[in-house]
């Protein structure tokens, strides 16, 4: 995929221009992540007890559903209550984020290494040591996601 910037004195706000022969789904997908990234950066809010934190998105390493509440946990491994569903949180935080299951999502920033079993399950353990399994059906997307 070629990329070119042109520089212009007479445009206020960056906007993209996507070229393409046919619409893919890797071209609906970057559209989507162009779309949806805030440049001046994403807010995340989540709760802890009574409290209202914010983090920033590189902070957060993995969120995931634990029974029936979606949870985040930082680079500190706290774990915070999010008041969003998953799927709101994955358009939130698209960029360094990927699902890996129906129930979590992870930062590939704070991937510590991806553990490959006998059996082709892959689990893959965040820098705060906190791990998920990769489901077989997102298995694909993640591979192709980091080069695999």
């Amino acid at each position: 995929m070629k990329a070119e910037i042109r520089l212009s004195s007479d445009i206020d706000e960056p906007y993209v221009i996507i070229h393409s022969g046919t619409l893919t789904p890797e071209v609906e997908e970057l559209a989507k992540r162009i779309e949806n990234e805030n440049l001046s950066g994403n807010i995340f809010t989540v709760k802890l007890e009574n409290l209202i934190y914010i983090l920033e998105p590189n902070e957060v390493q993995i969120v995931r559903t634990e029974g029936n509440e979606i949870v985040a946990y930082n680079t500190a491994k706290k774990r915070f209550i999010v008041e969003k569903r998953l799927y709101e949180i994955e358009t939130l935080l698209v960029l360094q984020f990927i699902r890996i299951s129906k129930s979590a999502i992870v930062n590939i920033r704070q991937i510590d290494h991806v553990d490959v079993r006998f059996s082709g399950m892959m689990n893959v353990v965040m820098k705060n040591g906190i791990n998920e399994y990769i489901s077989r059906r997102h298995m694909g997307d993640f591979k192709k996601r980091l080069g695999l």
